[in-house]
């Protein structure tokens, strides 16, 4: 179930969401392509099965709409933001919050 393993590492549906986050930012807006996307994994709560994705999919894979938002970082913060990420990736933990990420 990818909508609970994205809550613990990378996942593919992770990637996907990211990818078309950054196309989405890319196309739908004057900055251009971002150089990375992190994506909270505790958003995604099931998966889906190989081909077409409606929007009734999207709904049901996602716990809430995505607001993207875009912002310059740098280099120790973004350590800091991934560090954090790990920090409690642990299914006893309670509270996962492991970044799906994709450059």
């Amino acid at each position: 179930d990818a909508g609970q393993n994205s809550r613990f590492t990378e996942t593919t549906l992770g990637n996907a969401f990211c990818d078309a986050l950054m196309d989405y930012v890319a196309t739908g807006t004057r900055i251009g392509r971002p150089d990375a996307c992190l994506f909270n994994g505790n958003a995604l709560r099931a998966s889906t099965l190989a081909g077409p994705v409606f929007p009734a999919d999207i709904n049901r894979m996602m716990v809430s709409n995505v607001n993207p938002v875009v912002l310059q970082m740098h280099g120790e913060d973004l350590i800091l933001a991934l560090a954090n990420s790990v920090s409690r990736n642990t299914p006893t933990t309670g509270a996962p919050r492991f970044l799906q990420v994709k450059q």
